[in-house]
């Protein structure tokens, strides 16, 4: 046998082993590919299952800046003697009605933060749908504020942001319930949302519209300078807003919450009758006392009332 015929011989041996195997590393490739492509994409679930259980903290964190910002506009600001010399020049009943209205400032911010705090802590880490809601009011609260206080835009924009990111990772993994207690608990806290409402429009349009002279609400008696008037119009201006924020975030809770039986929802509404009784700390107005002790009542009545269930069961 010649060595041409033996490397022939070799070669038609060999050449169907080869042929066969083809086949088999083709599915060896289509294999490792398919198991590539699986971790790939379970790396990718994974990621996006780790933002949208942490995007709850966007909202916490918002929370605590608005309940910080209250506090200090309550216990600190008011200790500032000189703050307000540019305007008042050394005035001093001008500068504790200015301080007085700081403070009220102060207990609708922290309640405002609050709010969205424990509405992030409860409902949104749960995904709830109630909590979804109220807190996409939030990026239009923060830029409200910024039309009035827009020197502060570089820490507001980036709020904004952060809420729109955590509102859009977790639109789409909802969860709602529903059972109540009793179904027309829900409206009573729906009507103090109205009445803050009204009070958000008193302060926002009305107030700042007064003429300095007007016998029932003007401030002739505090004073009659342009600038400053301005200056106490424009915080009526940003309380209205503070006041809108706290009027939307209970309405929406009540409406999508408390009527859907959340007990989530039924939380943070306690701030209510706690903001009312706050302000008998605070303001100098005796003939509102008995006003604001009914209002706290009923609206503890309201939450009585609204009491969820848990799974049809009362817990």
């Amino acid at each position: 046998m010649t060595v041409t015929s033996l490397w022939l011989c070799n070669r038609r041996w060999f050449q169907p082993s080869v042929a066969a195997h083809q086949p088999f590393a083709a599915d060896a490739d289509k294999e490792i590919s398919g198991t590539v492509g699986k971790w790939r994409n379970l790396d990718e679930e994974e990621g996006e299952k780790v933002l949208k259980v942490k995007s709850w903290f966007v909202f916490a964190f918002i929370g605590v800046v608005f309940t910080g910002w209250g506090l200090h506009q309550i216990f600190v600001i008011p200790t500032y003697d000189d703050h307000w010399v540019w305007l008042t020049t050394g005035n001093a009943e001008i500068v504790d009605y200015i301080k007085f209205r700081f403070q009220n400032h102060g207990i609708w911010t922290a309640a405002n933060g609050m709010f969205i705090m424990l509405a992030a802590l409860t409902g949104f880490r749960k995904r709830e749908l109630w909590a979804w809601g109220a807190m996409a009011y939030v990026p239009v609260h923060i830029i409200l504020l910024t039309t009035q206080f827009y020197w502060l835009f570089f820490i507001t924009i980036p709020l904004v942001l952060m809420a729109a990111w955590a509102l859009w990772v977790t639109r789409r993994q909802l969860q709602p319930r529903t059972s109540n207690r009793r179904g027309g608990g829900w409206l009573v806290l729906f009507a103090f949302g109205l009445l803050f409402l009204y009070f958000a429009y008193d302060n926002f349009f009305v107030v700042p519209a007064l003429d300095v002279h007007d016998p029932d609400r003007g401030w002739a008696w505090l004073t009659t300078d342009p600038e400053i008037i301005a200056y106490i119009k424009l915080y009526f201006r940003v309380f209205g807003i503070r006041v809108f924020g706290f009027a939307m975030l209970t309405l929406l809770t009540a409406i999508y919450g408390l009527r859907e039986g959340y007990r989530s929802a039924w939380k943070p509404l306690w701030l209510i009758p706690l903001l009312l009784l706050v302000h008998l700390l605070l303001w100098p107005w005796p003939s509102y006392i008995p006003i604001l002790i009914v209002l706290a009542l009923l609206a503890g009545l309201g939450l009585w009332w609204a009491y969820p269930k848990v799974d049809g069961v009362e817990s």
